[in-house]
């Protein structure tokens, strides 16, 4: 039987696009080189945030994405932790809220229900910020879902569907005839199927360039402790104001304050950013940074106890915008480069890609996450 695609790359990306393509009839296989659920998801923010993008082509990506991950059921809300019970960014000196306040004001203006709270509101809003806090911005539609549990979700759904999914599966090569990919190879066996998706994340770049590629894919290094809870917070989704400028800039910033308790109980302190290839191990530190941040925005944190500190990494772009469609080759595309949205991004990531593999008209314009938009075909 003719394989339609293969997707290479199992976590929510990878999977997201095999779920569109076997909706479309595709007949579908994934090879991911870890075992299934272990990658970058387990150990990523829940995040589904309108607020933390700029007005523009990634805000229209997060309302679409944000449309397509919610659940269908509420038994499926439960199941995977989603709530929709807001986001706040909050400051903790005058220059910063000035700062968030234009961010504030942009994103009203692209039609984002936001506004920036003070004093009494933002106290009924979440009483346990700390007494430095005076503004935050506040958006009642961002929403928060387990990664781990979501992408445990997809997979099931994907092998009830047909989707082959080969676990602990490298990738070490490919053969090229032309303007195709004719092969992939996964150890002592080769795959030939009629369309090739690379989707592995920040190993994307390395992939695409044994194909002759040049895809500006770098990892960016972030660790989250989690924390034993509850804590009982009215917002469960909150965030530094330096998260914002952390976020999309290029150098290694200090920490950034993220924390979210999920449905769980279980709460994740996150913000580190740090460009160090993929080396597993944070600087020294790190812990402690993040845990004075946590102090310092919510007091209370001080009685929560650390449980463990984990590591992954963020495929990050240029321009902080995804690499998805066609590259270099008939049959190659790329789904990849989301930084610290794949989780948000992951269903939309799916139709776009099975877009621009049938020559469907997309919801966003494809051309400005063109993958080769930064490079083109060596030699």
């Amino acid at each position: 039987m003719q394989l339609d695609l293969l997707v290479v790359g199992g976590g929510l990306i990878g999977v997201g696009c095999a779920l569109a393509a076997r909706r479309a009839g595709l007949r579908v296989t994934i090879v991911e080189r870890n075992p299934p659920g272990q990658g970058t998801a387990i150990c990523s923010g829940g995040f589904l945030s309108l607020q933390t993008k700029p007005p523009g082509l990634a805000l229209d990506l997060a309302r679409l994405g944000l449309e397509r991950i919610v659940p269908a059921t509420r038994e499926q809300w439960v199941r995977l932790g989603f709530r929709r019970a807001g986001s706040l960014i909050v400051a903790r000196d005058e220059d910063v809220a000035a700062d968030l306040h234009r961010h504030v004001e942009r994103l009203a203006a692209a039609g984002v229900p936001v506004s920036l709270e003070r004093g009494d509101v933002l106290r009924a809003l979440e009483p346990r910020l700390g007494p430095d806090v005076c503004a935050g911005s506040f958006c009642p539609i961002d929403a928060q879902v387990d990664p781990a549990s979501l992408l445990g979700e997809w997979i099931a759904q994907a092998l009830r569907q047909g989707v082959d999914f080969r676990a602990n599966t490298p990738v070490v090569g490919f053969r090229v005839r032309g303007e195709r990919v004719t092969a992939v190879r996964c150890g002592a066996t080769e795959i030939a199927p009629g369309a090739v998706l690379l989707a592995a994340g920040s190993w994307t770049g390395m992939l695409a360039r044994r194909l002759g590629l040049d895809l500006p894919i770098e990892p960016r290094r972030g660790a989250l402790l989690r924390l034993r809870g509850p804590l009982g917070l009215r917002v469960p989704c909150l965030l530094g104001a330096e998260y914002l400028a952390a976020k999309f800039g290029r150098e290694a910033p200090p920490p950034a304050f993220s924390l979210e308790e999920r449905t769980s109980g279980w709460l994740f302190l996150g913000g580190t950013r740090e460009f160090a290839g993929h080396a597993r191990r944070p600087l020294a530190g790190t812990t402690n940074r993040l845990w004075a941040l946590a102090r310092a925005y919510l007091p209370a944190a001080a009685r929560l106890r650390p449980v463990r500190l984990s590591v992954g990494f963020r495929p990050w772009t240029p321009d902080g915008l995804p690499l998805i469609g066609r590259a270099g080759y008939e049959n190659l595309f790329v789904a990849a480069g989301h930084e610290g949205d794949g989780v948000l991004l992951a269903a939309i990531t799916g139709e776009l890609v099975v877009d621009a593999l049938l020559g469907r008209t997309s919801p966003v314009p494809l051309g400005p996450l063109a993958p080769l938009r930064f490079a083109a075909v060596s030699g």
